[in-house]
């Protein structure tokens, strides 16, 4: 699963957990952050992670891995071994490909104040080696994520964590109330002790999910493949149509297209914003889903022009977000609204519609409010020339290309704009100085609209500041105002697990989102995934659980 969850007010640049053969950017190094203080025993995650052997030619159904970047779902940086870990390991809740939040192993969730949150776990489960999975295992996978350059951002919020095996149950305790937690427990669970009857846990950590990894060998050959779980919970009874998945191992994006085309992969995904498109030739599916990368267009709210909700509003209005699409490359990216997640697009036209109700989209009306004024020529503000510096990072073709479009619409609206491409690091130093009036930034939003992070913590500048320096630099608040940190407080407070199926809730954030313009979304990257046709049907994917009802999958009679 690809997550990260924290930008600095209108600072928003989170690293991407998508370094794998199939590198969607190398333009953000890890974030990786200290956890929360948390009621806990030492973590500990010394386990031997042997290399798994290559497969036989494939006789069944066929994924790929990458044998150097271990098979432990809180340390991996490849995006394949992580999709891996969705056969390999349960979770309390997964995210749907519409974005409803599923029950996993998690029977029950209930809380009297959005802080203190109770979780029952279903009884009876056990891992892959028939020990039984109890709550003082998910207890410590929860403190691993915590430790996790994965996870530790999304899981911010917990500040506490306990157990009670007598009732079953796990108690969460939060920093700041929130409604929606069930969106963000999507950990990997596994056993809190490596057993000695489990043959292959040098090959990954043990877990509960619908396969586990078991060999064989053939002339000699040790061959590793993907076996199903008979005991798994979610079956019911009934075996999965595929008992049997081969892993094939890959060195780069050129091993595994070759692993693809010579029929010993049978389902791939890559991201078209990093990556040519590849042509497909026999009989295969190619599907494309939205990203989980978001472009989007913030504000220097340092700034006294964007320190005020007319002046972002104002910058706004000028951007359609299909238009800009367009623009750039309708074949690689996708348009987007508020709210802002990938599988909201559908529900977001609430939004356009209050804006053109309240008034015709004139961005001139909120400018003057905010201190702009028309001239001539061009626009200024408080009566002086002004121009608009716009920062983007040069490591990343797509935010250029933004950046320009972004250049263009505003010019065409008179502003005078100057472009800042700068690399990575001196990228991050600008932003922490505040040497801009609008920036590009890239991020992977909250599945739950929880965009709080914006603002929580004061110090991540100098923590990137620390990362592309080596030198500790003193913290800058980045002056957020009082009306934005207002509207991600309440949209905190929405209980939004299933926002796509009640409009009212995403009118409810939509209306919240363009009252307050902390932020302007501009696209998602798109995700292709292909899919050897003629093997299964039934196939429903996310953006990051290509195995997503991989139990429901059919063979061909």
């Amino acid at each position: 699963m690809k997550k990260t969850h924290r930008i600095i007010a209108i600072l928003i640049l989170i690293p991407l957990l998508l370094a794998s053969c199939i590198d969607v950017s190398s333009l953000v190094p890890s974030t990786e952050t200290e956890a929360p203080p948390v009621s806990t025993e030492a973590v500990s995650t010394e386990f031997p992670l042997a290399v798994i052997s290559p497969a036989q030619p494939n006789q069944t159904f066929g994924v790929g891995y990458v044998p150097g970047k271990v098979i432990d779902p809180f340390k991996t940086d490849s995006d394949i071994n992580m999709q891996l870990g969705y056969l390999l390991y349960d979770r309390l809740f997964n995210v749907g490909p519409d974005g409803t939040v599923v029950p996993g192993i998690c029977e029950k969730i209930t809380t009297k104040d959005n802080i203190h949150y109770e979780l029952t776990i279903l009884s009876g489960l056990t891992f892959h080696n028939g020990d039984p999975l109890t709550v003082r295992d998910v207890a410590y996978s929860l403190r691993r994520a915590l430790s996790s350059s994965l996870y530790c951002v999304q899981l911010s919020c917990v500040s506490s964590v306990s157990s009670d095996t007598s009732e079953n149950t796990i108690s969460i305790t939060l920093s700041s109330p929130l409604a929606s937690l069930s969106a963000l427990l999507d950990f990997p669970i596994v056993a809190s002790d490596t057993s000695a009857s489990y043959s292959y846990s040098n090959f990954a950590l043990l877990g509960s999910g619908r396969y586990y990894i078991d060999l064989e060998t053939l002339e000699g050959t040790e061959y590793t493949f993907l076996q199903s779980n008979s005991n798994w919970y979610g079956y019911g009874g009934r075996r999965p149509a595929l008992p049997r998945i081969d892993l094939f191992s890959v060195t780069d994006k050129e091993d595994l297209l070759r692993r693809y085309f010579n029929s010993d992969i049978d389902i791939l995904s890559i991201s078209s914003v990093s990556n040519d498109p590849i042509a497909l030739h026999g009989e295969a599916e190619k599907r494309e889903i939205t990203g989980g990368n978001l472009f989007f267009l913030g504000f220097n709210t340092r700034q006294d022009a964007f320190a005020s909700v007319n002046g972002r509003r104002g910058i706004a209005s000028f951007f359609d977000s299909e238009s800009l699409c367009e623009a750039v490359d309708a074949s690689k990216l996708l348009p987007t609204k508020y709210p802002v997640r990938a599988e909201s697009r559908v529900a977001s036209y609430l939004s356009r519609v209050a804006v053109a109700e309240e008034e015709a989209v004139n961005p001139y009306s909120y400018l003057r409010a905010a201190g702009f004024s028309d001239s001539s020529t061009h626009i200024r503000y408080l009566g002086g020339e002004y121009t608009l510096k716009l920062l983007t990072c040069s490591d990343s073709d797509m935010m250029v290309s933004i950046a320009n479009a972004v250049a263009d619409v505003l010019e065409k609206g008179t502003f005078i704009v100057e472009i800042a491409s700068l690399p990575y690091k001196e990228y991050i130093q600008a932003l922490y100085n505040g040497r801009f009036s609008l920036y590009i930034g890239m991020t992977q939003p909250a599945e739950n609209y929880d965009y709080s992070y914006l603002t929580q913590n004061a110090d991540l500048f100098s923590s990137l500041m620390k990362q592309v320096t080596g030198q500790d630099a003193a913290p800058r608040g980045a002056g957020v105002s009082e009306d934005v940190i207002a509207c991600l407080d309440a949209i905190r407070l929405l209980d939004n697990n299933d926002p796509l199926y009640f409009l009212d809730l995403s009118g409810a954030i939509a209306k919240l989102f363009d009252d307050y313009v902390p932020f302007v979304p501009l696209c998602f990257d798109k995700d292709t995934v292909y899919l050897r046709g003629s093997f299964v049907s039934n196939v429903s994917v996310t953006n990051r659980n290509v195995f997503y009802n991989i139990d429901s999958w059919t063979l061909p009679k």
